[in-house]
Formats: structure tokens, C-alpha cells, sequence
């Protein structure tokens, strides 16, 4: 009985272990390669994720999307570019881009920037980010 407990326990804790591997190297999928299920404007999306955030999350979370704007603030570390586009008075849309790509934009210019919305915190948040239009 205890060896058929403790050959349990072994063969659960191997599963959970090879999952964790798993979702550890798991890749992450191309935003550049994929096609946006919208186009809009950083002040549009950012004034419906305003009026209504629950609708707003129906139409674009989780989605591929391209949003033009204008950039208000860029933040480069080690790995990542933070690039802040104006959305309003208030907040603003926030991509991040893994890939920091050759030409980073200055404040004030026009940008596209195609990534995967990821919700609403204060900002308006996209992920895996890429350049469209620098």
C-alpha cells in the first residue's frame, strides 16, 4: 500500500515537473507574421477602453491589433522597449516590444505598432509589440 502511494506521488510530481519545462521553453507566437484583426487609433482605443471597459475587452483583448498614435515617452532597458502612445488626458496606450528594433522612435512622432492586447491598467496594454510603421 505505501509503495503504491509513493509510486503515485512520483509519477504526479514527474507530470507537474514536465509541464513546468513545458511552459518554461514554450515559444512565443510571431505578432510580426500575424495579421491584425483591427486597425485603429491610439486615442480611439483608448477612449472605448474608457467608456467601457467590459466591451471594450469583448472586441480587443487577447487580439492582434495595430493602433497608430503619437509617442509620448520611450523607455529602453537590457531586453525590452516601453514605447507610451497618447490615448488622452488621462492615460495612454503602453507597448512592449521584445525585439527592440533599429530605428527607436523619438517623442512626438507618428508610429504604428502592432501587438496582442493584454487589458487595461491605467493605460491600455499590448504585448509582444512590433514596429510597423517607425
Amino acid at each position: 500500500m505505501r509503495k503504491r502511494i509513493l509510486l503515485i506521488v512520483g509519477i504526479a510530481l514527474l507530470c507537474a515537473i514536465g509541464w513546468g519545462f513545458h511552459l518554461y521553453f514554450k515559444t512565443r507566437p510571431d505578432i510580426g507574421s500575424m495579421k491584425a484583426s483591427v486597425s485603429l487609433t491610439a486615442i480611439s482605443l483608448y477612449t472605448q477602453y474608457q467608456k467601457d471597459e467590459t466591451a471594450a475587452n469583448t472586441l480587443f483583448l487577447e487580439k492582434v491589433i495595430a493602433v497608430d498614435g503619437e509617442v509620448l515617452d520611450v523607455t529602453k532597458t537590457d531586453s525590452t522597449l516601453s514605447i507610451q502612445l497618447k490615448g488622452g488626458d488621462n492615460g495612454g496606450i503602453n507597448c512592449s516590444i521584445r525585439n527592440i528594433p533599429n530605428t527607436i522612435p523619438k517623442k512626438g512622432s507618428r508610429v504604428t505598432i502592432k501587438g496582442k492586447c493584454s487589458g487595461f491598467l491605467m493605460d491600455v496594454n499590448l504585448v509582444d509589440c512590433v514596429m510597423e510603421k517607425p
